[in-house]
């Protein structure tokens, strides 16, 4: 057996949490695209907790952008450490860095 295209589909809105002409082209696609593992990157208004969709075996990973929710995306989803190192550091900042490195810079 040959080795298997990773491709990532970014949608907007769409497939898999919503129907529609794209959705339904990207589950025709997904699923009659035989020799592709599909990672699935959905950007959304709000989480959504399942697909409208069955998903095919060649759908490898479903990764959800919430644009609108008012969690922050480290509590909806797993996006690695990088992105946790970030996100608490971010929430470990006090006023006192922001006063001291943060305005001077914006200031100049």
């Amino acid at each position: 057996m040959k080795n298997k295209y990773d491709v990532m589909l970014i949608l907007e809105g769409t497939y898999p949490f919503n129907g529609g002409g794209v959705s339904t082209w990207a589950h025709m696609l997904c699923n009659k695209v035989t020799n592709v593992n599909y990672s699935l990157y959905s950007i959304n208004a709000d989480f959504e907790e399942k697909s409208k969709y069955v998903l095919s075996e060649n759908v490898k990973n479903v990764i959800q952008v919430p644009l609108w929710s008012p969690l922050e995306p480290k509590e909806l989803l797993s996006y690695g450490k990088k992105y946790y190192k970030t996100v608490n550091k971010k929430e470990q900042e006090d006023a006192t860095q922001i006063e001291e490195q943060f305005i001077p810079i914006f200031e100049r």
